[in-house]
């Protein structure tokens, strides 16, 4: 797109007189402002070196056709070659371009196109002395230059800023934008092409309205020298019928002569050259001009006139045609007489004869336009103001029947990606948009029962998940059936489907037992998977008959080993020598549990931790702490979803209400404890999401005195 509109410009400055514009109006200088420059330098910039030559041969080739066919002036015809049109604005594009080329990279890119430019036009300038009879002043050419360096400079710096404004912005055009910017470049394009047909339309007009007038005016000056001679004539026949020879006539009547032979004059009385330009009778050497001025008789007419203008005579007396030719100003008179102005100018000659008299009449070019600006300039407002309302129509079109359409289908995507399976895409008006929309809800329906079978399926394997999770959990109560010393309970309640908290409690031996709660720093599926692997592990070591730090020591190094998801596990885990009711615990990063002391007594927080939580550091060591249980002791384990469970006003449950819940509940057995608490944690995040898992362990020590059928099992 670029490259068509840089050819139509290069055309349309060419064809609309604007390749050279005079801007000395004083005619002091002799400086054009060469706006032909502006396409090969744009297309240098902004496509490159090989775009510049080809703008500049398709510039020169242009230029090199105008002046052919409809040149501006005298000074185009004569100094437009093949040489200083084609050569030079190929020449021009390759050398500017190859200044850009390496100017650009190396310094501000507004620097380097001033310097590129400056150097081109002098460059330019010299070059056009050299091959050229134009010989203009030091000034002139300074002039020139500074003139050449403004049309090419200002063009390529505004171009490249736009440029990268529009790359800047390019990922953020809408289709209004992009849709817009290639409208008024079309429309563009259409109005140079619309004004530059009118022009050469009117110019072609004009030249021939002024063709068909100049031969009008010819042939009546031929018309009205035939009734010149034919009363010539009748006086001779009159001489011959009185017996005198046409001297005789001369002699005898030389007024009745003198006043026939100023009829030949009288033929171009009311002619004026603002009207009509120059006409001349040409008669034997003698020239009567419009002010009818006699030039002497027996004048060397070739050389009063000159060769081409001679030549372009005769050639429109044979053809009958108007003939281009460049003149120097009009003929002249009196002191004057047989010579020229020093004004050269462009014009159009037409001549023909009449007996031995020839009738030229020579029109300037500023004669023949007079009335091509007008006309243009009517033309040319009334296609702006036409393209305007179909830009404006064409826009708006856009607007209603395409991009309000794709906004409406893009806020139902919006809606879709978001989540919402439900809206539906009801954009209609046109086959394609409806179809469009057809396909998109197609799409979201079968994108909604996909989707219904994908949640069925996670839905039954994290059924199954939850069952193997809770089937790993031990459920059986009492927890010690044959320990009636110890009365447990315990519930996991998971956030989502499947959790990360857990609990345990198995026995060690025939007098110890162990139990334990454990928090996983992940939920879901993730945290499950972390968390059967820390149960598996710590009940084995435990289990295996290790100390408390030593199989804590153990197990962590074995969750930080095989813990890639960087995961860990908070835990209070305890061994219970049931008979003495020695109590060895350690608390790895666990919340802190509570003692009630003796049945009905009060509650008591154990603040002591053993180590940090495990998973995370494989040099932990753990520090396991001891206390003795009396009779009617109770220990109650939870995880942080009791305390940090929020309600609808987003306020935790905390240990301040665990603890006045506790104080309320102080001679419950662990399963009305466990029970209660989580009835009681549950009304106060109602409405609430449950954020985290909740697990609860509660255990009573009944004591030795408690369990009488006990004694009778040991050994003696």
């Amino acid at each position: 797109m670029a490259v068509v509109l840089l050819v139509i410009l290069a055309i349309s400055l060419n064809f609309l007189q604007l390749g050279f514009v005079p801007i000395d109006r004083t005619g002091t200088f002799d400086v054009y402002a060469i706006l032909l420059l502006a396409p090969p330098s744009l297309a240098a910039l902004l496509l490159g070196t090989i775009a510049g030559f080809v703008l500049g041969v398709v510039t020169g080739v242009v230029l090199c056709i105008h002046s052919i066919v409809m040149p501006l002036d005298f000074q185009e015809l004569k100094l437009v070659t093949p040489i200083t049109s084609v050569g030079m604005f190929s020449a021009y594009g390759l050398i500017i371009g190859v200044l850009f080329a390496l100017l650009l990279p190396r310094m501000r890119s507004c620097v380097s196109i001033v310097l590129s430019c400056f150097f081109v036009a002098l460059a330019g300038s010299v070059t056009l002395e050299l091959v050229s009879f134009y010989d203009p002043t030091g000034i002139e050419t300074l002039l020139q230059v500074v003139v050449d360096t403004a049309i090419t400079a200002i063009p390529c710096l505004f171009a490249r800023k736009l440029t990268q404004v529009v790359r800047e912005r390019l990922d953020d055009i809408g289709v209004r934008e992009a849709f817009r910017m290639t409208i008024f470049v079309v429309v563009l394009l259409a109005f140079l092409i619309t004004i530059t047909i009118s022009y050469v339309t009117v110019t072609l007009g004009e030249l021939e309205s002024a063709n068909a007038a100049i031969k009008s005016e010819v042939n009546y000056i031929c018309l009205q020298l035939e009734s010149t001679k034919q009363r010539a004539a009748a006086f001779e026949k009159i001489g011959a019928a009185t017996g005198h020879s046409l001297d005789e006539v001369k002699t005898l009547a030389p007024d009745a002569y003198e006043i026939l032979d100023d009829s030949v004059g009288s033929v171009l009385e009311g002619y004026t050259m603002e009207q009509t330009g120059t006409v001349a009778i040409i008669d034997d050497g003698c020239i009567i001009v419009t002010d009818d001025s006699r030039l002497p008789a027996g004048s060397d007419v070739h050389e009063l006139l000159g060769d081409e203008i001679w030549k372009a005579i005769e050639q429109s007396v044979q053809s009958g045609e108007v003939q281009r030719i460049i003149y120097s100003g009009v003929l002249t008179s009196g002191d004057d007489a047989g010579g020229y102005d020093n004004t050269m100018q462009l014009g159009y000659l037409l001549a023909g004869q009449q007996g031995d008299h020839i009738v030229m009449i020579i029109e300037p070019s500023s004669m023949v336009f007079r009335d091509r600006l007008g006309v243009m300039g009517r033309e040319t407002v009334i296609t702006f103001i036409l393209l305007s309302v179909v830009f404006v129509v064409v826009t708006r079109l856009l607007s209603t029947m395409v991009a309000r359409r794709i906004d409406q289908t893009n806020e139902a995507l919006a809606c879709i990606t978001s989540g919402d399976l439900d809206v539906r895409c009801e954009v209609a008006g046109t086959r394609e948009f409806k179809s469009l929309s057809e396909g998109i809800n197609k799409t979201v329906d079968a994108l909604k029962r996909l989707i219904a079978e994908a949640e069925h399926r996670i839905e039954a394997d994290l059924a199954t998940g939850r069952a193997i999770q809770e089937g790993s959990l031990p459920k059986q109560y009492p927890a010690f059936p044959d320990v009636e010393a110890l009365d447990l309970f315990a519930s996991m309640d998971a956030a989502k489907e499947v959790g990360g908290d857990f609990y345990d409690f198995f026995s060690i031996d025939a007098n110890t037992v162990a139990f334990l709660v454990a928090d996983v720093s992940g939920k879901g599926i993730p945290g499950a998977l972390f968390m059967m692997a820390a149960k598996a592990e710590i009940q084995s070591c435990l289990s295996s008959g290790m100390g408390m730090d030593d199989a804590l020591t153990s197990a962590n190094k074995y969750l930080c080993t095989h813990n890639d998801a960087g995961m860990f596990v908070t835990v209070w885990a305890a061994v219970l020598d049931w008979h003495t009711g020695q109590l060895t615990y350690v608390n790895a990063g666990h919340n802190y549990p509570l003692l009630r002391h003796g049945r009905g007594g009060s509650w008591e927080w154990l603040k002591e931790r053993s180590g940090p939580f495990m998973g995370g550091f494989d040099m932990a060591t753990y520090r396991p702490k001891s206390l003795v249980l009396e009779p009617g002791d109770e220990l109650l384990l939870y995880t942080d979803g009791v305390n940090e469970a929020f309600s609808v006003d987003d306020e935790e449950y905390g240990n301040q209400r665990l603890e006045r819940f506790l104080s309320e509940h102080i001679d419950e057995r662990p399963h009305e404890v466990v029970q209660g608490l989580r009835k009681d944690v549950a009304a106060w995040a109602e409405g609430a999401q449950q954020s985290d898992d909740i697990t609860i362990l509660a255990l009573e020590y009944k004591g030795w005195d408690d369990a009488p059928q006990i004694l009778e099992q040991l050994p003696a």
